[in-house]
């Protein structure tokens, strides 16, 4: 297996909400740039309302929606954040 299967692999493999489907050596490659450059950006967009001031925050978020884990699943006054089968179960 050459480096860029080895990456692709690697993403497969990890705990990231990414699905690769690869035919070549030449796609793993390009979707492998384009998952590191969009982290790259969302950990950009995070440090920048890091160090917003508070009363900014919320518009800057509203802004950048990259920075939000979605999904927001919501059961009257219960709320979950990203993918979480089991809990929606027990909601009635």
């Amino acid at each position: 297996m050459d480096d860029t299967a080895e990456e692709a692999a690697g993403y497969l493999n990890s705990s990231r909400d990414v699905y690769l489907l690869c035919d070549s050596k030449g796609i793993c490659s390009v979707a492998a740039a384009k998952i590191r450059e969009h982290e790259m950006h969302v950990k950009d967009l995070l440090a920048l309302i890091k160090y917003t001031a508070d009363e900014d925050k919320d518009e800057k978020i509203l802004e950048n929606q990259k920075v939000l884990k979605t999904p927001v699943v919501r059961n009257g006054k219960q709320a979950t954040v990203g993918y979480q089968p089991d809990i929606w179960k027990k909601w009635r």
